[in-house]
């Protein structure tokens, strides 16, 4: 009979170890993970985790996308709330660019809670590091302007100018690439002399116009000379004698005479052959 009653106590007393260890700890669950953020830089944003529970504490840590994996973190003037359900990254930095975070909470809970990682996006404004320049071309030439830039998700537009004010370029006609960051202009024809181009470029955050570049465009000369000659006689005249290799809607030459390089006086003007 004493030997039943031992054995009846320590039943008994395994029993209610068991519950006052239940009573001591909860079955936990994490009712809400952190969630993946995106924000452009210098956009404050936060994390939050949501435990069932009482008495719980929290511990961030932070993956710097390094190669050193998760590490404690500790409240900072840009990262605040380490040790409380949410944390607020302050001003986020574009170098901060796919940091990571998640949570561990201890607290009434069986066993500690690890949250879900969640990760960082910072994206950049756009900013022009090379501003257009404008190009001199002959007339039935390519001319190519280019504009460089930095920032997360940029794309270009090319806009004209030519009097009535900066519309953009559509496909077609002598344009091509208006849509990335360098404009082909094939052929140039010279009625575009004196057009204003300019990039207007869009990024994620935000968008940047570049400086407008003026396109110059020189006609081709309508006479290609294969051979000049000019004799000097005596009582100081000369005489001039030139041959040309194609003439195109050429009317006359013009000969001029100048003392100095830099006066002229009109001599003749000599009907072109082909006019």
């Amino acid at each position: 009979m004493k030997k039943l009653y031992i054995f009846l106590l320590l039943i008994l007393s395994s029993f209610a170890h068991d519950l006052y260890a239940s009573a001591l700890f909860d079955v936990c669950t994490i009712l809400s993970q952190p969630q993946n953020r995106a924000v452009c830089e210098g956009t404050s944003t936060n994390f939050r985790v949501e435990v069932n529970g009482s008495s719980l504490s929290y511990q961030w840590f932070l993956d710097r996308n390094d190669g050193f994996g998760f590490l404690p973190l500790v409240s900072s003037a840009q990262i605040s709330g380490a040790n409380s359900k949410e944390i607020t990254v302050n001003n986020p930095a574009a170098v901060m660019n796919g940091y990571s975070f998640r949570c561990v909470v201890t607290g009434s809970c069986d066993v500690p809670m690890t949250s879900a990682a969640a990760s960082l996006s910072v994206y950049s404004y756009p900013a022009i590091t090379a501003q257009p320049s404008s190009p001199a071309v002959v007339e039935n030439a390519e001319a190519s302007i280019t504009v460089n830039a930095n920032g997360s998700g940029l794309s270009y537009q090319w806009q004209l100018d030519n009097g009535s004010g900066f519309n953009n370029i559509s496909t077609g006609d002598a344009y091509s690439g208006q849509r990335s960051n360098t404009l082909i202009i094939n052929p140039v024809a010279y009625a575009l002399n004196g057009n204003k181009y300019r990039c207007v470029i869009t990024g994620t955050c935000s968008s940047v116009t570049s400086n407008a570049a003026i396109l110059t465009v020189n006609q081709v000369l309508p006479v290609t000379l294969s051979a000049f000659t000019a004799t000097l006689h005596d009582a100081g005249s000369a005489e001039l004698k030139w041959s040309t290799g194609t003439e195109t809607n050429n009317e006359e030459f013009i000969i001029e005479h100048s003392g100095n390089g830099f006066d002229f006086q009109l001599l003749a003007a000599v009907p072109s052959k082909a006019g």
